[in-house]
């Protein structure tokens, strides 16, 4: 891929995206935030998690990543729980997926312990929170 299509793909990943992912035992809703600095992707991951007879929490992932032709890969490099009703710990999660004709990101998950899951990303509006 040329050097200008690579920039104009970063430049489209930049800003906020919806987030919902299931990974079979639960489900994560939520939002990213992209930003793009040295051609690469930085930013936040922020989702509520439920897990199947669970109480939800909240956790914020800070993320880095690539773009390279339309594949995209990010990893969470630092995570926090924002909220949960009792401690846990929580494992970081790696992303791989495919930036869509139709201007989504498609793809699949895969945290430390190795639980897996499918997540679709949606670009959203510059002036929707």
């Amino acid at each position: 891929m040329e050097r200008k299509e690579a920039t104009s793909i970063l430049s489209k990943i930049a800003g906020k995206w919806s987030f919902n992912e299931d990974f079979g035992i639960g489900n994560d809703t939520g939002y990213a935030i992209f930003k793009v600095k040295d051609n690469k992707i930085v930013g936040i991951l922020k989702v509520t998690e439920q897990i199947e007879g669970d109480a939800s929490f909240i956790v914020q992932h800070q993320i880095e990543g690539t773009v390279e032709d339309n594949q995209f890969s990010f990893k969470s490099v630092a995570s926090e729980v924002l909220y949960s009703i009792e401690p846990i710990d929580y494992e970081l999660d790696q992303w791989e997926g495919t930036y869509t004709k139709e201007g989504k990101i498609v793809g699949s998950s895969i945290d430390d312990q190795g639980t897996c899951g499918v997540f679709i990303m949606e670009k959203l509006e510059d002036n929707q929170p």
